[in-house]
């Protein structure tokens, strides 16, 4: 279904369940590019007139969060847009977040990537290039699946690192949506968080 289809069903939702339930609206900076903002547009309304309370972003669709054009760990092995107008996409969109005082969501588990290699653009690096820019200080960040049981591979432990980048004063959260591990009851799950 079209996007403000889905937007009209959950703004719905939300006023049936007298505000119980209360919507996020997803964005994304390609659709921006290739329809001149169509998707920021749709976030703001939703926000503004629709009762949602955040927007949530999926960086494994193809992008960090900030610094793409800049970064040399950037996938190329897939067609991409001009990445200096993928970052001016979700600059505007962070900008207008923090404008409206709301959180942005973001997938940050090492999973469902656009192609493999899209996998890590959730992790720890992207977000840290993300808040050492000064105006991202006030960005609220809400981490989801906080790198998840396996994030970071064999090399590092996503949850750690973002829990690192938590302890530096940014208004960054997580949570442990989807974790099967702890859901199950194991321990040793909830202990590779701390470890």
């Amino acid at each position: 279904s079209l996007m403000r289809d889905q937007i009209i069903l959950h703004q719905r939702i939300s006023q049936l369940s007298g505000g119980y339930m209360r919507p996020i609206v997803a964005y994304n900076p390609w659709t921006d590019i290739n329809e001149d903002d169509a998707s920021l547009h749709l976030a703001l309304d939703a926000v503004r007139n629709r009762g949602f309370k955040a927007v949530k972003i999926y960086p494994p669709m193809g992008y960090f969060p900030r610094g793409n054009a800049n970064n040399s760990s950037y996938p190329t092995d897939a067609k991409h847009p001009n990445l200096a107008m993928l970052d001016a996409k979700l600059n505007a969109m962070f900008e207008e977040c923090r404008a409206l005082d709301i959180p942005v969501m973001a997938h940050s588990n090492e999973s469902m990537g656009r192609r493999p290699s899209h996998n890590i653009l959730g992790g720890p690096s992207g977000w840290k290039t993300f808040f050492a820019h000064p105006s991202n200080k006030s960005a609220k960040i809400n981490l989801g699946h906080l790198g998840g049981e396996t994030g970071g591979g064999d090399t590092s432990n996503w949850s750690a690192d973002f829990v690192d980048l938590m302890g530096q004063g940014n208004q960054l959260y997580g949570d442990l949506g989807f974790w099967d591990g702890l859901v199950d009851g194991d321990i040793q799950a909830a202990e590779r968080i701390k470890n």
